[in-house]
């Protein structure tokens, strides 16, 4: 069975195989190397003109209009690839996020509010104003929760994903913990060394772009003009 990790690097390299054939095939990359080669001669031009000059007016619309160009084929692979990477990032992210909560499983319980919030289950017996969070370990299948007497419909075991509710005038969200799928060497800061599918996601993506990228450069799919 190829596991959870294999899965995000194949999809992550299949999106990154479509999304170079789609290119290819929409992109015109002989106009956009010698568009992006006149730009950069007319840059090293302008320099030395005058910005009142007629002639430097002339070339810095011809480079602003080139721009433009060049901007609108890129845009065009987008119309195809859109949606299929919202329809993956949304299955991953319902898939890989959060790992599912079992008995030892250890989650954050948020509440805003004021109040009681007691659970057996997860020994919690706590006084809340504002909004709280508190770390706390799930002992056993059975788990109810309890917010000033009144009883929390949330079901805990098996599930893999933020879950939120309203219990009269507090509310409650019960966050499982993210799933890790590569350990660095290093510290990322604001991130940490732990990735979780996304990290992973884009670190595999890129790569093969890149190695795809060069590989198929100078190759193309359609005969342009």
């Amino acid at each position: 069975m190829i596991g959870d990790l294999w899965i995000i690097v194949l999809i992550a390299i299949g999106l990154s195989v479509m999304t170079q054939l789609i290119n290819k095939l929409l992109i015109n990359e002989k106009f956009v190397d010698k568009s992006r080669e006149k730009i950069k001669k007319m840059q090293e031009e302008i320099k030395g003109l005058e910005h009142t000059s007629k002639e430097f007016r002339k070339k810095q619309e011809e480079i602003i209009n080139l721009n433009f160009t060049l901007m609108k084929q890129q845009f065009k692979p987008m119309i195809f690839t859109f949606l299929p990477y919202i329809i993956v990032f949304y299955f991953l992210g319902s898939m890989f996020a959060f790992n599912p909560i079992m008995v030892g499983s250890n989650i954050d319980v948020i509440v805003s509010g004021s109040g009681i919030i007691e659970s057996e289950c997860l020994n919690l017996n706590e006084t809340f104003e504002g909004k709280e969070i508190f770390e706390v370990e799930v002992q056993k299948n059975d788990c109810e929760i309890f917010i000033n007497n009144q009883e929390v419909g949330i079901e805990l075991i098996g599930k893999q994903e933020e879950i939120a509710e309203s219990v009269g005038d507090n509310e409650i969200e019960i966050r499982p913990e993210k799933r890790t799928f590569l350990t660095l060497p290093f510290n990322i800061p604001f991130i940490g060394n732990e990735i979780g599918w996304l990290g992973t996601f884009i670190i595999f993506s890129f790569a093969s772009s890149i190695i795809l990228n060069k590989s198929l450069k100078g190759v193309y799919l359609r005969k342009w003009d």
